[in-house]
């Protein structure tokens, strides 16, 4: 058996898990006052989440991925979210 060396960065805080939309006009704004929503093939089923950011002044912008990412829609990701939403 051979063992490969790798590096994960992981953002720090996580939050996942059913009722936690519920929780975001107490966590969201403790993130930031933007987000990238990174939704599934059915972007509207973000509509819910995007309206609660805007509620708590968090702007926010969903980025799509329909299917499974390719290294090109991560990148295309990564850039949507440095140069802001």
């Amino acid at each position: 058996m051979s063992q490969h060396a790798f590096e994960i960065a992981v953002p720090p805080r996580v939050i996942f898990g059913a009722g936690r939309l519920s929780q975001i006009a107490e966590i969201g704004p403790s993130l930031g006052d933007r987000a990238i929503v990174v939704t599934g093939a059915k972007p509207e089923r973000a509509a819910g989440l995007v309206s609660l950011l805007a509620d708590v002044g968090v702007e926010s912008t969903v980025f799509s991925v329909p299917g499974e990412p390719r290294v090109d829609t991560a990148r295309a990701g990564a850039t949507l979210a440095r140069e802001g939403v």
